[in-house]
């Protein structure tokens, strides 16, 4: 660190600690809207209509597939950035492709506008 502060100046650990804290308040704000918005979006039978994603800001869409896939049994440890990728890819560049592999054995798939677990 102390490289760091020599290079960048003494504010360095002030300006770090006011990032973190704006950057705390973000996330805090965008999981809100994740919640409330995987709540208004799910079906009764918990699939997800893709119209309903397609319309939400790219941050909120990724977090709420992120918590879908957990809320469907996917391991939080094992739920990595790709597989949320891939779920997005379902909805915002669909191009017939298969069926998503989660971790812990779910398949999720997009059919008749809606993403699903595939059984």
């Amino acid at each position: 660190m102390t490289t760091l502060v020599d290079a960048l100046g003494s504010d360095l650990v002030a300006n770090l600690a006011r990032t973190a804290d704006l950057v705390a308040a973000d996330t805090r704000v965008l999981d809100e809207q994740a919640e409330a918005a995987l709540a208004e979006v799910s079906g009764p039978d918990g699939s997800l209509p893709v119209a309903g994603l397609g319309i939400l800001p790219d941050a909120v869409r990724t977090r709420v597939l992120h918590r879908w896939a957990r809320r469907l049994g996917a391991s939080g440890a094992a739920l990595g950035h790709r597989h949320v990728r891939a779920l997005d890819a379902l909805v915002t560049d669909w191009s017939g492709q298969g069926a998503v592999a989660l971790p812990g054995g779910i398949r999720v798939a997009r059919r008749e506008g809606r993403l699903a677990v595939q059984t």
